[in-house]
């Protein structure tokens, strides 16, 4: 199990898309004020927003953030839904990958062809798609509602509109390993019975026997 080079091209994909969502989660990138379409006395003001922080650069050179003006338990929803999927994403890669790192070839704590073996790849390859599917559907959602307030008539009137930050794309890119490693894990276990299933006895073809009396009649020429 795991001995083609292909499962070390779904290690490598997972580690760089467990720190991409890592990256995407912490940084408040998520989305970036457009000041072609803000207001002119106020959307020379770079800000940014993500899932954690709202922060504003200062004209000194540095920039000050706040969460959301707000507890957090008075965040809006839809942010607060993010921040759930992406946490889990997170820690589901976290998982994934340690398991991908015990199932790999260069690794036999659990053996080479064993059913856990297989097992467990099995399920590091659901893990995966599993943080793909929350990436997919808090990154949908923030991009969709972005979208939604740059062009509604309602937020016209808003001193600062919003486009997409630089963490959508890193999130996006990193959705595309996790699903091309998770692919590759799940159904490459499924594919590969594996040695698990010839662990008991294999059955020989019988070998064609030579009668004993051959035996004796040679040894009894030997001496003539």
């Amino acid at each position: 199990m795991a001995k083609k080079p292909i499962y070390y091209a779904s290690l490598a994909l997972n580690v760089l898309g467990h720190y991409g969502l890592l990256v995407a989660t912490g940084i408040p990138y998520w989305r970036k004020s457009s000041w072609q379409v803000s207001d002119p006395l106020y959307g020379r003001i770079p800000t940014f927003d993500g899932l954690w922080w709202q922060c504003m650069s200062l004209k000194t050179g540095g920039f000050t953030c706040s969460n959301y003006g707000m507890p957090t338990l008075y965040v809006d929803a839809g942010i607060q839904a993010c921040r759930g999927l992406m946490t889990t994403a997170c820690v589901l890669t976290f998982f994934g990958l340690i398991i991908n790192m015990l199932v790999v070839d260069c690794s036999n704590i659990l053996g080479n062809g064993t059913k856990a073996r297989r097992s467990l790849t099995l399920a590091a390859g659901a893990m995966i798609l599993v943080s793909w599917l929350c990436t997919l559907g808090a990154t949908s959602f923030y991009a969709w509602q972005v979208t939604y307030q740059f062009y509604n008539p309602y937020y016209q009137e808003r001193e600062f509109k919003y486009e997409y930050g630089p963490c959508l794309y890193v999130a996006w890119v990193s959705m595309a390993f996790l699903l091309i490693s998770g692919c590759i894990l799940f159904f490459g276990a499924c594919k590969d019975k594996g040695d698990d299933e010839y662990d008991g006895y294999r059955y020989r073809t019988p070998r064609e026997t030579i009668p004993s009396s051959a035996f004796d009649d040679h040894r009894k020429t030997d001496y003539v």
